[in-house]
């Protein structure tokens, strides 16, 4: 299941990188045509010296919404694509749950006085104290 959830991200990060891509030519496209506009103007007469923040801008208004789709859509696909189909946790939930509930017998035996035996906090084999028992002190 894990491995479908994966080729579904990576087709889903494709599509969106396509997208992407797609925008990017719209916004190449109204740059061209921005520019057949503004040389047309300039041919009849308008002073550039004169207008220049407004050509400035009328370029910038032709092409910023297809610049910043693309722009989302890359980002979307990234992110997708960075993202594995699970938890990003190395930890699952059935250990949380486990976890939680050590917790809570180790806080119940405190509160009785009565200590865990050592063979039952070192459950991985590891000589450090388990992440529980740095937990609850």
């Amino acid at each position: 299941m894990n491995a479908g959830k994966k080729l579904a991200n990576t087709v889903i990060s494709i599509v969106l990188y396509v997208l992407s891509g797609l925008a990017l030519v719209q916004v190449i496209r109204a740059l061209m045509y921005s520019h057949q506009d503004v040389v047309s103007a300039l041919d009849q007469g308008m002073i550039f010296s004169e207008n220049a923040a407004d050509i400035i801008f009328y370029y910038i208004e032709s092409c910023s919404q297809m610049l910043f789709m693309a722009c989302i859509l890359f980002a979307l696909g990234w992110i997708v694509s960075q993202n594995n189909g699970g938890s990003t946790s190395k930890w699952s939930y059935e250990d949380i749950l486990k976890d939680f509930e050590e917790i809570d017998e180790a806080q119940e035996a405190k509160e009785s006085g009565v200590e865990k035996e050592e063979s039952e906090t070192e459950a991985d084999g590891d000589d450090n104290k388990s992440d529980i028992d740095k937990f609850v002190e």
